[in-house]
Formats: structure tokens, sequence, C-alpha cells
């Protein structure tokens, strides 16, 4: 055995000395601040922290907390990008020089080439030391594909608006003969960034029945509505010429981006015949009236002790309105075999429901009062009845009480039976007076 070098053990241990302090600085490395920076082509950012399909170039950038001993400079960083599937990724080796103060910061750019932003879901950034292979920070970030762009917009209102002859209707119908529509929807995004929608095309398709039109699908564009965060689609479609929408049923309009269904506007194709038909008569209403007592609905029964004239109010509806749409209402007053009134002219109906009054008519002298004289009126729309009302005649209601409200001692047998809201009515009347 040779004698002991103490120069030689005493550099081993100072080499030592020299790695453990190394070791003891580096630990001092650490990402203090990450963030990323997504751009177009144009050079604008890209809105929130999305990384969108038309993104160009996608800049890391780190802030590190370092030492400022000099030996540990430069500093050898190695980066790796991992992708969502958690697959090994692509490696980075970056170099950080010795900073001013005890910060320093680290930045690199992926670009499109790179082939990154082809591949959706949340990506790994991971920040190693090169040296001692120690995890110092990561980030993440989140590549949007185009087909989860297209998914994300949907319709929350659209109205069809028809155009006859010089005016506008909003409508859920076309008539067959209808020159021109036009659609009108307002669109949002669910997740993303309303610009990103910002004139890409929007097919809008025609399908009757379940089947698509051949050759009918127009393509527009989305404008941002002003200080909201929706879209707005408005697009005149010339259908008369195509001869689009020539036959009668139900269709569908459907608004798509590529092959993403935004929302769908069902709407009826239909003939002018369709739309009379469609028009029923929903109530019959009679109310009588005294120049003494005022106006009173009827019911069953009435007396002409307390009524000198009847008149008819009507109530229609129609699933089909337009200005468009008349019909010839006649109602025809019978007592027995004879008509004793009869009104007739026609109506539009440019809404949905329709209040009509006809006529008043005046109750005939000498009518027996009871119970077997009965009046009917008969509504005629076009030559056909479509509803009947009936009222039969007979003796007034006998009184059951005084003005003051107190009931009559020979009334309280059989109280039941009178007609004990009427004559409140009367009351009340009475003592108003």
């Amino acid at each position: 055995m040779g004698p002991f070098d103490f120069s030689r053990f005493l550099a081993t241990i100072i080499k030592w000395w020299d790695g453990l302090f190394l070791h003891i600085r580096l630990a001092q490395v650490k990402v203090i601040q990450c963030d990323h920076v997504a751009v177009v082509r144009s050079g604008a950012r890209q809105p929130g922290n999305l990384v969108y399909p038309d993104t160009e170039s996608l800049t890391i950038q780190a802030q590190l907390g370092v030492p400022t001993n000099a030996k540990v400079f430069p500093l050898l960083l190695l980066v790796e990008v991992i992708p969502p599937s958690s697959q090994r990724g692509f490696r980075l080796v970056q170099s950080v020089d010795r900073p001013v103060g005890n910060s320093s910061s680290l930045q690199f750019t992926l670009s499109r080439e790179i082939g990154v932003f082809r591949t959706p879901g949340k990506w790994e950034v991971r920040i190693q030391l090169l040296r001692t292979n120690w995890l110092i920070g990561s980030h993440f970030f989140t590549v949007i594909s185009e087909t989860e762009l297209n998914r994300d917009l949907k319709m929350v209102s659209g109205i069809i608006c028809r155009h006859e002859e010089g005016a506008r209707y909003n409508s859920h119908f076309a008539f067959v003969d209808t020159h021109t529509v036009t659609l009108s929807a307002t669109i949002v995004p669910i997740n993303y960034h309303v610009s990103k929608f910002i004139d890409r095309p929007i097919y809008i398709d025609f399908f009757r029945s379940g089947k698509s039109v051949a050759g009918k699908t127009i393509r527009a564009k989305a404008s941002l509505v002003a200080g909201t965060n929706s879209l707005a689609i408005r697009v005149e479609v010339p259908i008369a010429e195509d001869h689009l929408l020539g036959i009668p049923g139900h269709y569908e309009i459907v608004l798509r981006l590529d092959r993403s269904v935004i929302g769908q506007i069902p709407f009826d194709v239909i003939t002018l015949e369709q739309a009379r038909k469609s028009v029923s008569l929903k109530n019959i209403e009679l109310v009588g009236s005294k120049k003494q007592t005022g106006f009173a609905r009827l019911g069953q029964k009435a007396s002409v002790q307390k009524i000198d004239n009847i008149a008819v109010h009507l109530s229609f509806q129609t699933i089909y309105p337009s200005p468009f749409l008349k019909r010839l209402l006649g109602v025809a007053a019978v007592m027995g075999n004879n008509i004793i009134a009869f009104a007739e002219h026609n109506v539009i109906f440019p809404e949905q429901s329709a209040e009509i009054a006809v006529f008043e008519l005046t109750i005939p002298e000498g009518i027996a009062n009871d119970g077997s004289t009965r009046l009917r009126f008969h509504v005629i729309l076009d030559n056909a009845v479509v509803g009947t009302r009936e009222i039969i005649f007979c003796r007034p209601p006998r009184y059951c009480a005084n003005n003051q409200g107190c009931l009559r001692p020979e009334a309280v047998r059989g109280i039941g039976e009178e007609d004990l809201a009427s004559e409140y009515a009367e009351i009340q009347r009475a003592m108003r007076g």
C-alpha cells in the first residue's frame, strides 16, 4: 500500500462539497408562473386560453425562480410536450443564461408545422432540470378540434317570415304560391368564444317528410349581434322561382355548421283551402240586455221579463291565420220553423283567435213564457252550419229576498231551486240606485 495522497483526498472532498452545494442551489430553481399565447396567421391573439383550429403558433412563457450563484449557469432545461393520449411526445432543450436578480424567464414557440394543433385535447408541458431530471414545473393547454367547434353552436330562436303582396308576416307556415320566405335565427356558442364563428358558412337545408329536397341547400353567414354573445342569421329564400315549396306538407329547415346540426325550424306548406278549413268555432255566447238592468250573459234559459235584446258573440280560432284568409260568416235566429233574423258578411282571420259580435236581436212580442218557446242561433261558415246555440224562454225566478237581502218567510222552502245569483245581481243594482 502506497503512501497516503492527502492532496488527492482533499481534491475529492472539495469536488464532493461543490457538487453538494450545486445540488442545493439547483433545488432553488422552480417555475414561478407559466402561461401561453396562441396566435393566428394575422398575428392577432386567440381569445381566452384555448388553442383553436386556426392557430398558427403557440408561445409558452415561464417565469423561473433561480439562485444568484453564477456556477449554476447556464441552466439547461429539458422541455417535454406530452399529448392527451399520454404517449411520448417530443422534447426540446432550452438554455437559460445568468439573469440580473434572482428570476429569469423561459420562452419557446410551437409552430403549426410540428403537428400539435392537429391533436385535440389537453396537452401538458413539463419542464425539468437536465442535470438532475428534477421536475420544476408543468403547464397545460387545450387544443380544440374543428368538430368540437362545429358542435358548439345552438339555435335559441328561429322565425319564418313569408312575403305576400309586399307585406311580411311572421308565421309557421307558407302557402304553395308564396314567392319568398325570410329565415331569421339567433344562435349562440355554448363553450367557445363567439368570435370563432363570425363569417363561418352556415348551411340551410330544406326537408320534406324526412327527405331532403334535392339541390336546396343555401349558404349563409352569421353576423355578431352588437353587445351580446350571440350571432344572427337572416336570409331571404326565393322559393317560388325554384318551386321549392310547391307541394303541400310538413317541412323542416335545418341549420348546420359543416355536418353538425345547429337547430331545426318546422313549418307547413298549405293551400288556401286548407287554411279556410282550419277555421273552427270555439264558442257562442249570448248576452241579454234590458234598459233598466243592463247586460248579463245568458245560460240555457231566459225570461222575456228580464231581457229586451239578445246579442250574439262568436269566438273562432285557426292554426293558419292570414290577412288573406276570408270566410263568409252567417248567423240565423230560428224560432220554430221560421227564421226571424239573419246576418251575413265576410270575415278575415289575420290572428289565431277572433272575437266577433254579429248582431243584436230584439225579442219579438207575444212570446210564450211557459218554457215552450225555443230560440236557436245557427252559425254558418260558407253555407255550412258549424255550431248551434239554443235558449228556452220561461217564467222569471221567484224572488227569495227583498232589497235588503233578507229572505222572505214563504221562500225558505225550496230555496235551492231558485236563481239566487240573478236575484243577487238585481238586489245590488237596486241598492246602488
